[in-house]
């Protein structure tokens, strides 16, 4: 009778290193990340964008389009592309852990299952193919 092997068990067999539980305390960075990516995908931080080209479009006339009123919006933008080119890194990054721990539990019994193959004299696949195919 075989019995349930836990996630620990199953990532020794594989031989594989994978740090499971990768929080760290004090991690602020990660924290405000998540809070900021998950409440500026939201609809209402488009809205808000939106807002924000609108009123500084409707100032126009008010600042005869100078080249100070179209430097407010440069760099304004420029600031907060930067700014999120780090958000959204930080985001894929997590979802990319996420991911490849999920696919891990996926891959690790179908990997156990194979090294106890036994494969017979009349396989369609050769024992050297299989050999190959186990140790890449």
């Amino acid at each position: 009778m075989k019995t349930k092997t836990s996630v620990k068990e199953r990532l020794d067999i594989g031989k594989i290193d994978v740090k499971i539980n990768e929080k760290v305390k004090g991690d602020r960075f990660g924290k405000f990340a998540a809070t900021a990516s998950s409440w500026l995908g939201t609809k209402w931080a488009f809205l808000g964008a939106i807002l924000v080209i609108c009123l500084w479009a409707m100032t126009g006339p008010l600042f005869h389009y100078s080249d100070t009123w179209q430097l407010v919006i440069n760099t304004g933008t420029t600031i907060v592309t930067f700014l999120m080119v780090f958000l959204i890194q930080n985001t894929q990054n997590r979802d990319a852990r996420a991911i490849n721990l999920k696919l891990d539990e996926l891959i690790f019994p179908s990997q156990i299952a194979f090294d106890n193959l036994k494969v017979s004299p009349w396989s369609p696949f050769p024992r050297s193919g299989l050999m190959t195919f186990r140790n890449p």
